[in-house]
């Protein structure tokens, strides 16, 4: 679908977007001498930021859709592409509950204050003196777990923990590792 010069963006700078569209939020009609205009709102999610953009008429945009514009230099937004996401994004279902800081922004605010969490948990394991190791996904053959996932692209194994490796290095002299 592509429209041009049907919406109105005001915190965007001049340039090409990319973003999920959150939500459509149908606005009355409104009606002047010679035409009546629909002020429809959507709002996009572009890099961890939502952004309201205005349009005048109904283009069919409808939520979980990926959309592609450009800003002009006076706020216009135009180029505007929208295409089916390969992920069904029901407006109650789980996906678009997660992609959906709008509605639920404690959701973002939990994973920032997450990584806040671990990257404390990492400084203070290095000014220990600790190393921080990445253990093999992928190994030759099967550690003593209870379960193996065999995979069939590679001959290897899915270790389901890293518990083993770390042992392994731990009984090669590494005493401080996490």
């Amino acid at each position: 679908m592509s429209s041009s010069s049907h919406f109105s963006s005001n915190s965007l700078l001049s340039g090409s977007y990319q973003g999920r569209v959150l939500e459509v939020i149908c606005g009355d009609e409104k009606s002047n001498e010679s035409t009546s205009e629909i002020n429809n709102k959507i709002i996009v999610l572009i890099k961890d930021q939502l952004h309201t953009l205005s349009l005048q008429e109904n283009v069919g945009i409808f939520q979980g859709a990926l959309i592609s514009f450009e800003v002009t230099e006076n706020g216009r937004v135009e180029k505007v592409k929208t295409e089916q996401s390969p992920v069904n994004f029901d407006a109650e279902g789980d996906v678009l509950r997660w992609r959906c800081p709008a509605k639920y922004p404690s959701r973002m605010e939990l994973l920032r204050t997450r990584q806040q969490i671990i990257r404390g948990i990492r400084e203070w394991f290095e000014q220990q003196d600790f190393i921080e190791t990445e253990t093999p996904v992928l190994v030759p053959a099967p550690s003593p777990e209870s379960q193996l996932f065999p995979i069939k692209t590679n001959s290897g194994f899915l270790v389901t923990s890293p518990e083993f490796q770390m042992k392994r290095l731990l009984t090669g002299g590494f005493e401080k590792i996490y």
